[in-house]
């Protein structure tokens, strides 16, 4: 990036000039103080600006790193770009990994191995006594439906019409709900004709469903593992399609799941079937049908990643173990555990943190309820809501999405729900169910609490330009006014040292002795006469080290001569002063000395000056003296 290599120069240029800015600078700042403020005001916000532009950069390869690297199960999940982006914002910080990982690692359960043993008894018993021939089963229309169910009083069972052999028309359909209960028996008989393999698996799930509604209430990992995993639901699926859905969540499981599921969902299709027998998490026989004690839930199990559950349970995993007796699939057992899981992962507290932190990404949490039909907030936040900022569009919109998708209404709360999807935007807004369902659970009155998230890449794409420029201006802003000031500092430094050294070669040929001093009143240049008058070899590496005031005779002269520099130092006007100096001679010489400054390199000392030494008692020298 242009910021990135402008930085990287600036830095490059200091580490290798370092010795040269350094003195520069503090000459500056001993010359120009009021200047620098400036400097440091430019480079102090290039700073920030920098911070800025390398946080948010940092944030969005975070997310997008992340969500690169998520895995997802196979679900027929609409958006899987946003469900990768929520599982990558939960698993920041690797909790979820982490506790996923606990429930793998978790101890089962003596308790629902004792379940199970009395579940493996019923199916172990109707192996031995096979039914020769099943009768057709009792079953009813769900009412609105095209799904077939029976009375068993444990669990619910879901068989849509299109598993069945026969081909039902609309017409068959309007007689049964139109005819009495005999003309319906006589329908579903007919159906069922020549259906003996399905037959045969409705009656085995029902002769199960007492045994998989007590493990629907059972824990999952022993307790001392400080885990709680008893399921959200638990439900047995054949090869053939069938399902027989159990949860203690439910107090009648046929108005909560019988207009729940489309009635062309095959849930042998969905991704926790066939990975189960292909990760060998099948029982042969019944002396693998059990457990171990001590065994790990991971060697059981065929355990799912996390994923967005059809029956509007948030998130959830699935633990699920195949049963395929004398090479003959029976089906899979499935137990949904939720998400946010008891080790403290919280999706929403993942996904508000992130928008916090991130420019573009704002959260609210919502909480929904049909019956009233209002949407409400749980908190007041100054966080965008909605594009329109008004819940009462945002109620329009949601119950006009869940009236037109009445038919589909487990993948409309099983799915991300995405209002705007537009392919031109790019800014997303969606709703993610994270509580539970509560109040009224019948179809299109329900109460349900969860996320409603606005992501803007504009805005995040707007903000990282804006630092980067912002930072790139202060930088040439605190370059020009360092480059400014260094030049006028420099050119004014060079341009008194080269006039001076031209007075110095037009002055080492004339007869008056001519010296010249730097601010800390060492000798820096003279000429022959002066040497001459003082009786001192035309040396200049012996009178460099030299400082003038050495030269004063006595103290009375040095203390004429400090008083000198004081004021020179003060800035206040010197005249022609009269001053004994000796040289190699014992006998002092008395000279008026006329003198002349030029600004010095650092402030607050005195002045490099020049000086014209005139003999005292020379009439001819002191005569311009006595002129002025």
């Amino acid at each position: 990036m242009l910021f990135s290599d402008i930085a990287k120069g600036f830095i490059d240029f200091v580490v290798k000039n370092y010795g040269a800015i350094f003195s520069f600078l503090l000459r500056l700042v001993k010359r120009r103080s009021t200047a620098i403020p400036i400097f440091i005001i430019f480079s102090a916000l290039a700073i920030f600006c920098g911070y800025r532009f390398f946080r948010l950069s940092e944030q969005y390869n975070t997310i997008f790193s992340g969500l690169l690297k998520t895995s997802t199960e196979p679900t027929p999940q609409e958006f899987k770009g946003v469900e990768s982006f929520i599982l990558s914002v939960a698993d920041n910080n690797q909790e979820l990994t982490t506790g996923v990982d606990n429930i793998k690692n978790g101890i089962i359960n003596n308790r629902f191995i004792a379940e199970m043993d009395v579940l493996a008894k019923v199916i172990e018993k109707s192996l031995k006594h096979p039914v020769s021939k099943v009768p057709i089963p009792k079953l009813q229309l769900v009412p609105n439906t095209e799904i077939l169910t029976d009375s068993s009083a444990y669990g619910f069972l879901f068989l849509p019409i299109y598993l069945l052999n026969n081909t039902i028309t609309s017409k068959e359909l309007d007689a049964y709900t139109n005819g009495s209960t005999k003309a319906r028996k006589k329908i579903i008989k007919g159906w069922f004709k020549n259906e003996h393999g399905l037959q045969k698996e409705i009656e085995f799930t029902k002769m199960i469903s007492k045994g998989l509604d007590r493990i629907s209430k059972t824990s999952i990992i022993r307790p001392d593992t400080k885990i709680t995993t008893t399921p959200k639901q638990v439900y047995f699926i054949t090869k053939n399609g069938i399902n027989r859905i159990f949860s203690k969540n439910h107090q009648n499981l046929e108005d909560y799941y019988g207009q729940h599921f489309q009635a062309r969902t095959f849930f042998p299709s969905r991704p926790y079937f066939w990975p189960t027998f292909d990760h060998e998490k099948v029982s042969y026989t019944m002396n693998d049908f059990l457990p171990s004690r001590n065994e790990k839930v991971s060697d059981y199990f065929y355990v799912t990643q996390p994923y967005l559950d059809l029956a509007w349970n948030g998130f959830v995993i699935t633990l699920t173990r195949g049963i395929s007796i004398d090479g003959q699939i029976k089906g899979v057992l499935c137990i949904d555990i939720p998400l946010p899981l008891p080790f403290s992962v919280s999706l929403e507290k993942a996904l508000e943190k992130v928008a916090e932190t991130t420019e573009g990404i704002n959260t609210q949490k919502l909480s929904f309820n049909f019956d009233q039909r209002e949407v409400q907030l749980e908190q007041e936040s100054s966080a965008i809501v909605y594009e329109s900022e008004s819940l009462t569009q945002l109620w329009n919109d949601f119950s006009q999405h869940v009236a037109k998708n009445s038919e589909r209404k487990a993948d409309l709360l099983g799915n991300i729900l995405v209002f705007n999807d537009s392919q031109k935007e790019q800014k997303i807004e969606i709703f993610v169910q994270s509580g539970d369902l509560t109040g009224s659970q019948r179809a299109g009155a329900i109460g349900l609490s969860g996320l409603f998230i606005s992501i803007d890449i504009n805005l995040l794409k707007t903000q990282l330009h804006k630092y980067a420029i912002l930072a790139i201006i202060f930088i040439v802003f605190a370059f020009l006014t360092l480059t400014g000031l260094y030049v006028n500092t420099s050119l004014i430094q060079e341009e008194l040292e080269q006039a001076f050294k031209n007075v110095d070669l037009l002055m080492d040929k004339l007869p008056l002795p001519y010296v010249r001093l730097n601010s800390s009143d060492i000798i820096v240049d003279f000429n022959q006469s002066f040497c001459k008058v003082m009786n001192l070899d035309d040396d200049f590496n012996e009178l460099k080290p030299r400082t003038f005031r050495s030269f004063c005779a006595t103290r009375q002269d040095e203390k004429v001569y400090d008083d000198i520099q004081q004021k020179r130092k003060d800035d206040q006007s010197v005249t022609p002063y009269e001053i004994e100096l000796k040289g190699k001679k014992k006998k002092p010489l008395k000279f008026i000395i006329v003198s002349g400054k030029f600004p010095s390199s650092e402030k607050g000392k005195v002045p490099d000056t020049f000086g014209v030494l005139l003999n005292a008692d020379s009439k001819s020298e002191t005569s311009f003296i006595n002129a002025t």
